[in-house]
């Protein structure tokens, strides 16, 4: 038996929540869901080892939501409650979504979830790495309904499961947003994924405008590559106060991604693991002037890391730093392969630079790609770029672009000279008014102005916080970060009961998972229980663990494969770590 790790997080600790649909694992067929739709609709209840499911074939299903949907009534909403949803599917192409909201028009989506399929099956729990959750504070809503959508032609469909479940949640306490709690250590936890809505990026989570502020680390190259480590992002996070951290990976200079691709791809890997780590996001940036020229290397490297991490909130994709004199057809025709394959394994936001080194949104919003998650680049340097930039960029958001300011400085355009602070603060007011989330250039330590820090400070960030270390503009950058981080939304919000539990998570390691068991490393634990459970809450192996040495195992014998949960509880904390069984 082989045991995967799904969640490189660590431990997110878990409830089994009321269960509010009949039937929800489809035991009893379709008893107690009704169907709806156009075209030929068949379904056929079924089972194998891992439980129940019905099968369907569609045709003539249309093509729109809900054109052929599974649903059931009478659903309610009642303030002082965490509501979740999770569901488990497949079909051989196509979509499956999911949805809470108004059973009549027009609909009003309290809860939803939508995955593509490529053809291979996928017991889908999690939303790119979290539940779909709802701490509702508002009114009690009624006439609800749950609905399944199986919309589009398909002969091969298939639905598992389907949970709506919900935990008592007090909505009284501090923070902000309602009520809504922060389920885990960072932003992405309580916004979750960024996503184009109109002119704005807004959390998927809290359905509002969302600006998250960072770091850009330098290229990958030139020394910058020295600060491409997990010490410099918890640096970064702890004492600068980030919420999103760039990685700028060259890719035809010498020794860059087209030289060197398993070197370059390390280097931003270590990056974005940091960063899940962290719960913060993550902008992976193919660095170039002249991407067009490196559309091949691009969509390998996107396909490699949308395969990889495309699943996980953290993750946004940005597909061409700074394109030079070119057309906007240009870089459109460049991304529109890359964007392509990037769905092929995930929704999350991309970002895509604009002519002249990304300040020519106003021509990438006059023909915008057709993709429900695009935003736009848009770059500045306070020492040469002012009103006439911030007017291309209203220009943009008024004809319905969304834009991420991926990187700025606050220095000349040529990375060099003194702050601009004039200019730069109000930059930072533009930026705030319009809720636009931005990533400062640059970690690094070279002679010039855009550097965060002076020559001969740690590359791994333990001297990060004196602004003795720290150039003119890295105090800026660095007075603004942990200013604002003293309102933001996710650091008020108060924690969940699905908080991760900082002291386990940083202790747990599983050693061994074979066909005699688990074996895992908890040191300075006291006596604890531990526990297998599958995904409809069942205990499937348990054990109480005395007090001991830091290793303890597990026998859990021969089980089906799938996803599993596996759960630590001491007298102080419980916590749980999703696992994938595979033979």
């Amino acid at each position: 038996m082989k045991i995967l790790q799904l969640c490189l997080l660590g431990l997110a600790s878990y409830g089994f929540a009321e269960q509010l649909l009949t039937n929800n694992d489809f035991k009893a067929g379709m008893t107690g869901w009704s169907t709806a739709g156009s075209g030929s609709f068949s379904s056929t209840p079924g089972s194998d080892q891992w439980g129940s499911f019905i099968d369907f074939n569609i045709a003539n299903g249309g093509a729109n939501p809900w054109d052929v949907k599974l649903y059931q009534d009478g659903l309610s909403l009642q303030p002082g409650y965490e509501y979740v949803l999770e569901w488990g599917g497949s079909r051989s192409t196509g979509t499956i979504t999911v949805g809470l909201g108004m059973s009549a028009d027009p609909y009003t989506s309290f809860l939803g979830d939508e995955i593509s399929f490529s053809g291979d099956y996928l017991d889908h729990t999690i939303t790119n790495g979290s539940a779909a959750t709802l701490h509702y504070c508002g009114a009690a809503v009624s006439g609800l309904q749950l609905n399944v959508d199986m919309g589009g032609n398909n002969t091969n469909a298939r639905v598992a499961w389907v949970s709506l479940g919900r935990t008592a949640k007090s909505c009284t306490g501090g923070g902000t947003g309602g009520g809504l709690t922060n389920p885990g250590i960072g932003p992405v936890s309580y916004y979750g994924e960024l996503k184009k809505s109109g002119n704005k990026i807004i959390g998927a989570r809290t359905k509002t405008a969302t600006q998250v502020r960072g770091m850009s680390l330098y290229w990958t190259l030139w020394s910058g590559e020295n600060f491409y480590n997990k010490g410099a992002v918890d640096a970064l996070v702890s004492q600068w106060k980030i919420e999103l951290i760039r990685a700028a990976m060259g890719v035809n200079e010498a020794g860059g991604y087209v030289d060197r691709p398993a070197e370059q791809l390390a280097y931003v890997e270590t990056v974005i693991q940091a960063a899940i780590a962290n719960d913060i996001y993550v902008l992976v940036d193919f660095h170039c002037h002249k991407a067009e020229n490196y559309q091949s290397q691009a969509i390998t490297f996107f396909r490699t890391i949308a395969q990889k991490y495309g699943k996980n909130d953290h993750v946004i994709f940005e597909l061409y730093n700074e394109p030079l004199a070119v057309s906007w057809s240009t870089v459109k025709n460049y991304a529109i392969p890359v964007i392509a394959e990037i769905r092929k394994s995930s929704d999350n936001l991309i970002v895509v630079g604009t002519p002249n080194w990304s300040q020519d949104v106003d021509a990438a919003s006059s023909d915008p790609i057709n993709d429900a998650n695009v935003a736009y680049g848009l770059h500045f340097y306070a020492g040469s770029h002012g009103a006439e930039l911030q007017a291309k960029a209203r220009t943009a958001m008024n004809n319905g672009a969304a834009l991420m300011v991926t990187e700025w400085g606050s220095v000349n355009a040529n990375g060099d000279g003194a702050v601009a602070t004039a200019t730069a603060n109000s930059w930072m007011s533009f930026m705030d008014q319009y809720k636009l989330s931005w990533a400062n250039w640059s970690v690094q330590t070279l002679a010039e102005g855009a550097s965060a820090f002076k020559s001969g400070v740690s590359n791994t960030g333990e001297d990060w916080n004196s602004t003795g270390n720290m150039t003119a503009s890295g105090q800026y950058v660095y007075s603004k970060l942990t200013g604002y981080a003293s309102t933001a939304a996710w650091r008020l919000a108060p924690p969940s009961a699905l908080r991760p539990k900082a002291s386990l998570r940083s202790r747990f390691e599983l050693l061994r998972a074979d066909a005699q068991g688990l074996q895992y490393r908890l040191p300075g634990a006291n006596d604890h229980r531990v526990e297998l459970l599958n995904l409809k809450g069942t205990v499937v192996s348990a054990s109480r663990q005395p007090a001991g040495s830091g290793e303890y195992s597990l026998q859990t014998g021969t089980l089906p494969q799938g996803l599993y949960l596996l759960r630590v509880q001491s007298r102080q904390e419980t916590a749980t770590k999703p696992i994938m069984i595979h033979y």
